[in-house]
């Protein structure tokens, strides 16, 4: 649990987290870049909020879905921690 910023449709805890609903092409407090969370992906661009996804399409038609993404960073992560207490 915790508190969110919703940008369209997809929570997010990143930045002041103010409870706040951003839509599309409005000014948003965090850096730009592409955020990945549970509910998709969004991209920031300029202070912007430019685009949301679902999922992602590769050149070859595949599907990446935010939690194979979500899934990727967090095994590396526990496997890496364990490997650095041993």
């Amino acid at each position: 649990m915790g508190v969110y910023d919703t940008y369209n449709g997809i929570q997010l805890k990143v930045g002041p987290c103010l409870c706040e609903d951003y839509e599309l092409a409005d000014n948003v407090p965090i850096e730009d870049g592409i955020y990945v969370g549970h509910g998709g992906f969004v991209v920031i661009i300029s202070g912007i909020l430019h685009a949301t996804f679902d999922a992602l399409t590769t050149k070859w038609g595949g599907v990446i879905t935010p939690h194979q993404v979500l899934d990727i960073q967090f095994s590396g992560f526990f496997e890496n921690r364990k490997e650095s207490e041993e």
